[in-house]
């Protein structure tokens, strides 16, 4: 996973001039809108993250995967990804019900009727949606599953990793269309070197 994280920050540091004429955001969400009455998030010296203590034990378990991590498993590996892509920051874990200090990182589970909007193209629902609410001073993580909220973080860190640490106050909603995510690779034959 630090493999993918560092790969993607590489390939958005070595992006030619005219792909940093990209929204402040990352390219592709269903939903964005970009409040223009809050100033941007900016990574502040100390983020505190809060789990929510009812979701964070639960997994998905519509996936292909034996054992699913957890919600709070997927604000820790949030954690390590992000003091890694930014280590000036330093992110701590603190409890719903503790005053927190500084910025602040909340991860959670849509209720059921918000997360059974999200929909693949053959209009079956997916635990793999969210809405990533970031505010001046907070952000609001909340996954239609697990998975979702784990999406959320890499669309909030590669919007940090394009604007040097800052993500616009938005709304940004976003799944995926289709129940199998990849790409394909293959090496092109018969190709003409100039």
């Amino acid at each position: 996973m630090r493999r993918l994280v560092r790969l993607v920050a590489c390939l958005f540091s070595t992006l030619p001039t005219y792909a940093l004429d990209f929204p402040d955001i990352v390219p592709a969400v269903h939903s964005a809108t970009i409040s223009t009455s809050q100033t941007a998030f900016s990574l502040p010296a100390q983020l505190n993250v809060v789990v929510a203590e009812a979701d964070a034990h639960t997994r998905d378990t519509d996936g292909l995967t034996l054992i699913p991590p957890t919600l709070l498993e997927f604000a820790k590996t949030f954690a390590a990804d992000l003091h890694e892509l930014f280590p000036n920051t330093a992110v701590h874990f603190v409890s719903e019900s503790r005053q927190q200090d500084g910025a602040l990182v909340t991860f959670s589970l849509l209720p059921p009727s918000d997360a059974a909007r999200f929909k693949l193209s053959n209009n079956q629902t997916t635990s793999e949606g969210y809405r990533l609410e970031v505010g001046s001073r907070s952000v609001a993580i909340k996954g239609a599953g697990a998975r979702g909220a784990f999406w959320a973080t890499r669309t909030f860190l590669q919007g940090l990793i394009l604007n040097g640490g800052t993500f616009p106050a938005s709304v940004v909603e976003d799944h995926h269309d289709w129940g199998t995510r990849g790409f394909m690779l293959g090496q092109q034959e018969n190709v003409k070197q100039s």
